[in-house]
């Protein structure tokens, strides 16, 4: 939009702080960049209207929502237009079971990270949800043995 204000660095470091941390203040941020709370916040709230800031998301330890099984799915889609990709996605985000989806370059086009409780959770969530799809040309399962970092 004309006259909009380029993003500076102080943009750029409340953003990195947000991405760590959704829940951290606007003072702990204004410490950060030498900036007053007030003015965090309306930089926070100029950053959601212009629609860099889109939304926040909690992270959660799977162990103590019984998800014990981390699942990636490395997807092949046989309509890969933007329309379709949307449509995917939106019906992927409604998922509980989908933590993250990923469009990715090379032989597949989306990296999708489930958390289920075991290995039959996940049977009876590709046979609902997955085989289910028209738009999913192939689906390639990797099973996370270990968390790492």
């Amino acid at each position: 939009m004309a006259g909009e204000r380029p993003l500076d660095d102080k943009d750029r470091e409340i953003i990195r702080l947000l991405q760590e941390n959704a829940w951290v203040t606007h003072a702990r941020i204004g410490e950060a960049v030498h900036l007053s709370p007030s003015a965090v916040q309306r930089r926070v709230e100029s950053l959601r209207a212009k629609g860099v800031i889109t939304g926040a998301k909690a992270t959660v330890d799977a162990k103590l929502l019984q998800q014990r099984l981390r699942i990636y799915l490395l997807m092949e889609l046989r309509d890969d237009s933007w329309s379709a990709l949307e449509g995917l996605v939106k019906e992927l985000n409604a998922m509980p079971e989908v933590a993250n989806v990923d469009l990715v370059t090379g032989k597949f086009d989306l990296v999708v990270a489930l958390d289920t409780e075991d290995m039959e959770s996940f049977s009876e969530f590709a046979m609902n949800s997955l085989n289910q799809n028209a738009n999913i040309k192939h689906c390639w399962t990797l099973t996370r043995l270990k968390k790492l970092i």
